[in-house]
């Protein structure tokens, strides 16, 4: 196939369509419409496009969804970083308004697959509409600070705030297509798949959109535009962890901003169906006792919980009576004691706060206030409660004994000061003050009036303070051997990080055709580290054994043109760089062999208990993976031709380090071994033409640089 003609007749290939330079003349036994190429008319013609989708949509011709697979793909590789010259044209001719409006047209989104107007085809122009939101506004955030890029692109945005309420609007009342649960039921599941494309671009147009209206009004959509509502129901039915963070802030701002009548969304989305309720508190359960849930999105997941439960509390109540250890209530004290582990003091504080409050609302409820009761017993012991809620009483007693303190001189005096300052910070940063809701540990918590707890005297067992705020954890018993030896520390392996390939792979009489804005640029390689490893001190030291590193080659650009093909590139190849791949190091422990009083204690007590001889740790370090350039490959055969007018850049080699291995000093000095560092070759240019084919390279070819590729230092330990 030769080259396209680099000067293209314009052509109006049917009445009433947009004219065109890029219709094949030489197919005159097909539809017109089919003889365009979308692909040049997308990135030679990018002011005609919103017109073509307007004509063949109103014409129901279905090669507007070649159209709309065409565009999605191009503006899914576009960055808002990148911003060419398309883009900018794209917003001057409103492209996402016009297909906002065909998404929003009657009838679209069809159960019935033969229409014009199905499933299929609504769902692959949200997706359009996505990907067109995107490089208008950039990447999801609240408050939304960034710039646009220019006027127009401002334009643009102010034009698709008309239209923001009737979308909204029709995504709600689409929302029986975003799937409840999955299920394997072949017929109950049939368009589950269908249905998840569907809700995936819908909500992520939704938040964009937010954030639109967030920089124009400097505050999140108000109740009554159901973003929130559309943004909670699909957040609800969500597989995907990922989305939780960003719809939670959102959330967490929507429910901040609007407290002039704050029930109005909690009541309004709770009638969504009869079941949202019970659903909604799943998903809560299930995401507070999930491991990665700390930190902010502990904090904005137990504020969303807490709303509901505020202005919902009965509902909600009847709902956390059930569900025994994975139920409401449970899992908001699991997620709490997980804060006071995992999360900054703030963050805890906060958590504990919004727990609190929701526990309060449940034990007001008349008819199931004793069963909440009960529920929060069962498992107050099992989390250890009263050590969560302890540190106000602590935090009160320590600032009455400082103040009590009495300086006898200015030094005193101003070490006293100091401390009260510091101690009152600290108490703002645990939402505690001076004088409110003042407790103590000097005195007895007041008695609970449950009966079914006094089946004895009802008397208070109450005999120190600080027994009723010590954890559980604060007294251990254990066995003799484990006085004996340090512990060891192995780390696992990390895995491959590897920058994906472009591959432009044309057989047969077709073409790959790429665009001057465009070029192959593979991804570069990531970082696969593993951690380090730290035996313990001790007696005996412990050993340290780091994990491999995996892969973190960059990938690599294939361009392949077989028979009568043709690959055709206006802009550069360019491989990905090598990453990084690093073993952690691993430091043996040291041994010691001073006396210890447990040693001792138990000489005593056990007449036959023998001290084992003290040893320090080896340490072994991991070996790191391979970090090479990726190669730029143009292979022709057949009657083939490749054609690239940018420069063949093959990708440099990154960094291969094993870690260092420091063998633990003391008795018997450990030993240390470092590992094995992988390569970090310079990707290749490969230029390979068979037969009669062709490769014309106007650009330059360039090979990698050669990365590097270091072993770490293995150092003995010193035997005392």
């Amino acid at each position: 196939m030769s080259a396209p003609d680099p000067q293209p007749v314009v052509q109006v290939v049917a009445e009433g369509a947009p004219p065109t330079r890029f219709a094949d003349r030489l197919q005159r036994d097909i539809d017109p419409i089919g003889r365009v190429s979308w692909s040049l008319v997308v990135s030679e013609e990018p002011e005609k496009v919103a017109a073509w989708l307007l004509y063949l949509h109103r014409r129901e011709h279905r090669i507007v969804y070649e159209l709309a697979v065409v565009l999605t793909d191009v503006l899914k590789s576009v960055t808002r970083k990148e911003h060419p010259q398309q883009c900018k044209i794209w917003a001057q001719t409103r492209l996402a308004c016009v297909v906002m409006d065909l998404v929003m047209e009657p009838g679209m989104f069809s159960d019935d697959e033969d229409s014009f107007k199905n499933l299929v085809y609504g769902s692959q122009l949200l997706s359009l509409l996505r990907f067109s939101l995107r490089i208008l506004v950039g990447k999801y955030d609240v408050p939304y600070k960034r710039q646009y890029a220019d006027r127009h692109d401002r334009d643009c945005a102010k034009d698709l705030l008309t239209r923001m309420e009737a979308f909204i609007n029709a995504m709600w009342n689409l929302r029986h297509l975003i799937p409840k649960n999955p299920t394997s039921d072949a017929d109950l599941g049939r368009h589950h798949e269908r249905f998840l494309q569907f809700a995936s671009p819908a909500h992520k147009c939704v938040l964009t959109m937010t954030q639109i209206y967030d920089k124009e009004h400097k505050r999140t959509p108000p109740p009554q535009m159901r973003a929130a509502h559309f943004v909670l129901y699909y957040w609800t039915y969500s597989p995907n962890v990922k989305d939780c963070v960003v719809v939670q802030k959102f959330l967490h701002y929507s429910i901040t901003d609007h407290q002039e009548d704050p029930s109005a969304f909690a009541l309004s989305v709770l009638r969504a169906h009869p079941a949202f309720g019970l659903d909604l508190s799943m998903k809560i359960c299930s995401l507070l006792r999930d491991e990665e849930c700390v930190d902010y999105r502990a904090q904005t997941l137990m504020s969303i919980c807490a709303h509901f439960v505020q202005h919902a509390p009965e509902l909600f109540a009847r709902i956390a009576t059930s569900g025994g250890k994975g139920g409401l209530i449970p899992s908001m004290m699991f997620s709490c004691q997980r804060q006071m582990c995992s999360s900054p003091e703030s963050t805890y504080s906060i958590v504990v706060h919004y727990a609190m409050e929701s526990f309060l609302h449940f034990f007001r409820i008349r008819e199931t206030g004793p069963d909440i009761l009960h529920n929060f017993g069962s498992y107050a012991a099992e989390y250890n409660f009263i050590s969560i809620l302890s540190c106000a009483r602590v935090w009160h007693d320590t600032i009455a004994r400082l103040k009590s303190v009495r300086p006898s001189s200015a030094t005193q005096r101003a070490l006293k000061a100091k401390a009260l300052t510091t101690w009152r910070e600290y108490g703002d940063d645990i939402c505690v003050k001076e004088g409110v809701n003042v407790i103590t540990l000097k005195e007895p918590s007041q008695l609970c009036d449950f009966e079914p707890y006094w089946d004895i005297t009802r008397r208070c067992f109450w005999k120190h303070p600080l027994l009723a705020s010590a954890a559980p954890a604060l007294v251990a018993r254990g066995r003799v051997s484990n006085l004996r030896t340090s512990g060891s520390a192995t780390t696992g392996n990390s895995g491959n990080a590897n920058g994906g390939s472009v591959a432009n792979v044309a057989t047969g009489e077709s073409a790959v055709f790429n665009g001057r804005f465009s070029r192959n640029r593979a991804g570069d390689g990531g970082r696969s580290i593993s951690g380090d490893a730290i035996g313990g001190n001790g007696i005996g030291g412990g050993n340290a054994v780091s994990g491999n590193s995996g892969n973190a080659n960059g990938g690599d650009v294939l361009n392949e043109a077989t028979g009568e093909s043709a690959v055709i590139n206006l802009g550069s190849n360019h491989a990905g760089n090598g990453g990084t791949s690093r073993s952690g190091d691993a430091i043996g422990g040291n041994s010691y062999t001073k006396r210890s009083s447990k040693v001792d204690a138990l000489r005593y007590k056990y007449k036959s208990f023998t001290p084992p001889p003290p040893t320090s740790g080896s340490a072994t370090s991991g070996s790191s993976g391979d970090a090479n350039g990726g190669s730029v490959a143009n292979i022709a055969t057949g009657e083939s031709t490749i054609r690239n007018n940018g420069h063949n850049t093959a990708g440099d080699g990154g960094r291969s380090i094993s870690g260092d291995a420091i063998g633990g000093n003391g008795v018997n000095g450990g030993s240390a071994k470092s590992g094995n560092a992988g390569n970090a070759n310079g990707g290749d240019v490969i230029n390979e033409a068979t037969g009669k084919s062709k490769i014309i390279n106007n650009g330059s070819n360039r090979a990698g640089d050669g990365g590097v590729s270091r072993s770490g230092d293995a150092i003995g330990g010193n035997s005392s």
